[in-house]
């Protein structure tokens, strides 16, 4: 069997996501204390971005069925009990934590089956390569849902908010250029609450390791 991209995009038709796009992806060389310190912040973040996509695209929070009292949560930078923020491409093969890499989906049954995507690519390598440790070994490539917008449809099959450059004239694209402008800002505010939740984390483990050596 060839864990290629047809391969994957068969599965996701065969579930009845046959429009989403995916992305292939290298593993990159990464430090593994690191990323856990990535990921176990990213929550910090996600309150602005999620009330930027309530701002930017209410009517495509509610065509995803979010409902009003989701949409009041996220306003507040508070992510609903259905909702999750997902990256489209993984830390470890170099996606990062920065809204062109964000979206939000919602979690039943969306965020579940795109999780388990991507851990079913792990496994199937695992079989390939009739790895019978206790470790597991990440593929070298995966192949990621890779939507062009911050908000998952499922009903258009497709995401909202892609950032892309509108043909309809001078105002449209004087539009596509704030919207741009705004994102880049969101970037910056991301960026800046990152770094500095990142260098907490980094000065409390190095304090805990320096208190474990007296």
């Amino acid at each position: 069997m060839q864990l290629t991209q047809s391969y994957w995009e068969n599965y996701l038709s065969e579930i009845g996501l046959p429009e989403m796009p995916l992305q292939s992806a290298d593993l990159v060389p990464y430090d593994p204390e690191e990323i856990n310190v990535l990921y176990s912040n990213m929550d910090s973040v996600f309150g602005e971005f999620l009330k930027f996509c309530e701002r930017k695209y209410m009517k495509e929070l509610v065509q995803a069925s979010f409902k009003a009292s989701d949409l009041d949560a996220m306003a507040a930078g508070i992510c609903p009990h259905n909702a999750s923020i997902m990256l489209k491409v993984p830390l470890e093969y170099g996606g990062d934590i920065d809204p062109s890499n964000m979206y939000v989906v919602q979690k039943n049954p969306f965020q579940f089956v795109f999780a388990h995507f991507q851990m079913l690519q792990i496994s199937e390598f695992n079989k390939e390569i009739s790895n019978n440790t206790d470790t597991i070994i990440m593929p070298q490539t995966i192949f990621a849902p890779a939507p062009h917008g911050m908000v998952f449809v499922p009903a258009l099959g497709t995401l909202a908010g892609s950032g892309g450059q509108s043909q309809g004239g001078k105002a449209s694209q004087l539009g596509a250029q704030t919207e741009q402008g705004k994102i880049t800002d969101l970037k910056q505010i991301i960026q800046k609450k990152l770094n500095t939740v990142i260098a907490a984390a980094i000065a409390a483990a190095a304090k805990k390791k320096k208190s474990k050596g007296k």
